[in-house]
């Protein structure tokens, strides 16, 4: 157990290894199954007749990528902006880990953006040969982006909640019961 808690701890500060270690099993995938070592199970991603839904396919992939991206933004300068002791305390304490998180969300998020609109041109252009590993390359960054994100908004949420804690303290304000509790004087 202790050693999966180091395993987790490595895969949470570095993004990019993570990354990597995708590109080479995609890399591994493709050449496996091109010399029929494995079956190949995009094979249908590779008819020229289905070249139109595999391009949409693709920009839908993108267009959920962006999503993502653009969500991951929006938490990044949200935790950028905060200027709470506790805030600054999170941001110096993390370091370049942080940063390396918060950079590969937003990066890792639009590379496959990048991929899948290769992807879409390639479907279109009826060139299929290198189309499934864009997309399944695209599918690895973009659930990579998405936990990693998640990630670093529940630790965000985590904070927000205790400087909400504090504030409340030194406010002296009566705190509003939280969802689900059943109120007892109407």
């Amino acid at each position: 157990m202790k050693q999966l808690g180091k395993l987790l701890g490595f895969v949470q500060d570095h993004p990019l290894v993570v990354t990597s270690i995708m590109a080479v099993l995609v890399a591994a995938h493709a050449l496996l199954t091109g010399f029929a070592a494995i079956p190949n199970v995009w094979v249908a991603l590779m008819d020229p007749a289905r070249a139109d839904p595999i391009a949409s396919l693709c920009l839908g992939i993108a267009g959920s990528s962006s999503l993502v991206g653009g969500f991951a933004g929006v938490i990044i300068i949200f935790g950028l902006e905060s200027s709470s002791a506790r805030f600054r305390l999170f941001r110096a304490g993390g370091g370049k880990a942080l940063q390396a998180n918060w950079v590969s969300t937003m990066a890792s998020a639009f590379t496959a953006v990048g991929l899948c609109l290769i992807a879409a041109l390639l479907a279109t252009a009826k060139e299929l040969i290198t189309v499934p590993w864009l997309i399944e390359m695209a599918l690895g960054l973009l659930i990579h982006a998405t936990v990693r994100m998640i990630w670093l908004m529940r630790r965000l949420m985590h904070l927000v909640k205790l400087e909400d804690a504090k504030s409340i303290d030194e406010s002296n304000v009566k705190p509003i019961p939280p969802f689900g509790r059943k109120r007892t004087n109407g």
